[in-house]
């Protein structure tokens, strides 16, 4: 829930009017829960981490639907409580609201339990309900709304992906945490600057002598999107010469814009693996691609050695 969260709800708003929005950052497994509007961490209020002092979205309201109208959110969002999502009439309820036009719901969580009964009674309560949040919430839509086509794939850790010529780790997040899990890595660590000239080379040469390389936009001087615009640079070079086919990214922005400079069309889910780490594939004009995410405070520091891990055990199944 940190950057322009609310913003991007009401584009989402404007996008599909007709279409209730539940929205949850809960993620029972991480310690994040949300009780009576309130989001904490660990049992703390989310503003009272260092979340607080993030250095590149400081997360300043801990009430949901306070930190959602603050940047820009709809104001007529309205809390779905545990005592609803726990009750019978829950289904009854949200039907009521929805045909009320209230049609943005902010939700209480605090168990897996709670998000299933959340999704199931959204999935009951209207047709084609959107869903916003956590991973734990992608994973309870993935399980109750699977495609018949992907039902192999999807959640399946020790599904082959799409493709392993080499992978290719970037860090767009200012967070430590995801400086330090990028240096357990063992792999001589690219530091993007603007006088970067020849760090495709050296990337694609690491990435020939080891399989993997690493690349970390750390103090970019300037605006966030000339940093976003010279990694996507980089990237693509990276990419298209060294025929990387698995890119890691951290940095919600930092994955967005690269997933759309190297033309990609959908992240389309393949496995969680571990809470907070998604590995979806992307088709691309040159084939499909494997993506995994993970925001920049998530994670200990063996995290990405972990990633590496999966990566090989996939690529050899």
């Amino acid at each position: 829930m940190r950057g322009p969260v609310g913003a991007e709800l009401a584009a989402v708003r404007e996008a599909w009017p007709d279409r209730p929005v539940f929205i949850t950052p809960a993620n029972p497994l991480l310690g994040r829960v949300v009780v009576d509007g309130v989001l904490r961490v660990n049992g703390i209020r989310v503003t009272q981490t260092p979340f607080r002092h993030d250095p590149g979205s400081p997360v300043m309201h801990d009430e949901l639907i306070r930190l959602l109208t603050a940047s820009g959110g709809p104001g007529d969002t309205v809390t779905l409580p545990l005592s609803v999502i726990r009750g019978r009439m829950r289904v009854r309820w949200l039907r009521e609201k929805i045909a009320a036009a209230r049609m943005v719901f902010a939700c209480d969580t605090e168990t897996i339990d709670d998000l299933r009964a959340i999704v199931s009674a959204a999935l009951e309560a209207h047709d084609v309900p959107l869903f916003i949040g956590s991973s734990a919430l992608a994973a309870v839509v993935a399980g109750l709304v699977r495609p018949a086509a992907n039902a192999s794939m999807v959640g399946n850790k020790n599904a082959s992906p799409p493709m392993c010529g080499g992978t290719l780790f970037v860090c767009g997040s200012k967070h430590p945490a995801s400086h330090h899990q990028m240096r357990t890595l063992g792999l001589p660590l690219r530091m993007l600057t603007p006088k970067s000239f020849g760090l495709a080379n050296e990337l694609a040469a690491d990435l020939v002598a080891r399989g993997r390389a690493a690349v970390l936009c750390a103090d970019y001087p300037g605006l966030p999107e000339h940093a976003l615009a010279a990694m996507g640079d980089i990237v693509e070079t990276v990419v298209r010469i060294a025929l990387v086919r698995t890119i890691f990214v951290t940095g919600g922005e930092t994955t967005r814009a690269l997933c759309r400079r190297l033309g990609g069309t959908a992240l389309e889910l393949h496995a969680e693996i571990e809470p907070g780490v998604i590995a979806a594939r992307m088709p691309c004009p040159e084939g499909t691609r494997l993506v995994i995410t993970k925001p920049g405070g998530y994670g200990d520091a063996q995290c990405l050695v972990r990633v590496c891990e999966w990566i090989d055990e996939a690529s050899a199944s």
